[in-house]
C-alpha cells in the first residue's frame, strides 16, 4: 500500500485473476441493483383557513383525512403525513393528480365545503364542488 492510499483511506488493492490466469492490479467495475421503492407522495398544507391536500403524478396514493379529537389527521397508506387543527380549517381542497389515487374524507369531519381537482377518485360525504 502506498503512502497516498494510506492518506486517502484506501484499503489495499485486491488482485483479480485475469484471462491469462495471472494476477491483475485492477478490478472490474460493476453496478449493484437496487430494490424497488415506492415513495409516499401526498402532502397537506394549511393556508388562510384552506387545507390543501395534494398528491403527485405517477404514483398510487391511498390518502385518508380523519378526525382525531380536535385535529384533522392526513395519512397516506396508513402513515401519518400531516396533522392540522380542525378549528383552523374552513375549506378543504383536494388535488388528486394521479389517475389511480384514492382520497377518502371520513364522515365525522365538520367542514362542509370541499373542492376537488385532478383525475383521482374522491370518496367523501361532504358537499363537493369540482373546480
Amino acid at each position: 500500500m502506498s503512502l497516498l492510499d494510506l492518506l486517502l483511506g484506501r484499503t489495499s488493492r485486491r488482485t483479480v485473476r485475469g484471462t491469462s490466469g495471472q494476477p491483475s492490479r485492477f478490478t472490474v467495475p460493476h453496478l449493484e441493483t437496487l430494490e424497488d421503492r415506492c415513495l409516499l407522495s401526498a402532502s397537506g398544507s394549511l393556508l388562510n383557513g384552506t387545507l390543501t391536500i395534494t398528491t403527485t403524478r405517477n404514483s398510487i396514493n391511498r390518502v385518508e383525512l380523519a378526525l382525531d379529537g380536535t385535529d384533522l389527521v392526513l395519512t397516506n397508506d396508513n402513515v401519518q403525513s400531516g396533522r392540522f387543527s380542525s378549528a383552523a380549517v374552513n375549506n378543504i381542497v383536494v388535488d388528486a393528480q394521479g389517475l389511480f389515487d384514492t382520497v377518502r374524507i371520513l364522515p365525522k369531519i365538520l367542514q362542509r365545503r370541499l373542492s376537488t381537482e385532478g383525475r383521482g377518485r374522491i370518496i367523501s360525504s361532504l358537499q363537493t364542488r369540482r373546480r
